[in-house]
């Protein structure tokens, strides 16, 4: 875990070192509401919100922005239960198509695609033994369309609200495909 934690602290680090060199700027969404729309082992729809964190940065005209999420969902009872982990990453590049700029705020709609990978772990429980499966990392692919506006704070530093609906296509998503929306709260600086 401090090798992930040391990895981010040198990502941040260069992206704000590089965003400061050429007047662009770092995009962090820690608080972000995901939901998204599967079909569970019954074939019927259930909704599920995954934790969320993206980490990313902007041009004029382009971003780009590294999105994580995971979710655990558990099903069963005391005796028998099945619990299962999805996670993935994907990088999104996104072009703002318009960008209007008022006083107090500027707003610009966006459009990308993205590509990276999710894995699949199953935690099974009958009569108190347990097994662990894990699948391995496996390729995904998505578009993207969304809203983001910018409250500046200060100079250089900015609250950043995006609304997104996302569609992530791989082999195995039930549907596929798979329908995503996320609200983004974050910083720009």
């Amino acid at each position: 875990m401090k090798i992930y934690f040391f990895s981010l602290l040198l990502v941040i680090g260069t992206l704000t070192s590089l965003a400061k060199a050429q007047e662009n700027s770092v995009l962090l969404y820690p608080l972000n509401y995901e939901i998204r729309y599967e079909n569970d082992e019954d074939r019927e729809g259930k909704t599920y919100q995954p934790f969320n964190f993206a980490l990313g940065y902007q041009g004029l005209r382009w971003s780009g922005l590294l999105q994580y999420s995971r979710l655990t969902d558990e099903t069963g009872n005391s005796t028998s239960s099945l619990e299962r982990t999805h996670q993935d990453v994907i990088l999104w590049m996104r072009y703002h198509l318009a960008q209007f700029q008022y006083p107090i705020m500027s707003w610009s709609f966006l459009a990308g695609a993205g590509g990276g990978a999710y894995q699949e772990q199953v935690k099974s429980t009958l009569m108190g033994d347990s097994r662990e499966d894990q699948g391995s990392w496996l390729m995904l692919s998505g578009l993207m369309v969304g809203v983001q506006s910018s409250f500046p704070i200060t100079e250089g530093w900015a609250v950043l609200l995006s609304a997104e609906g996302q569609a992530l296509f791989a082999a195995d998503f039930d549907p596929n495909p798979l329908w995503v929306g996320v609200l983004r709260l974050g910083l720009s600086f």
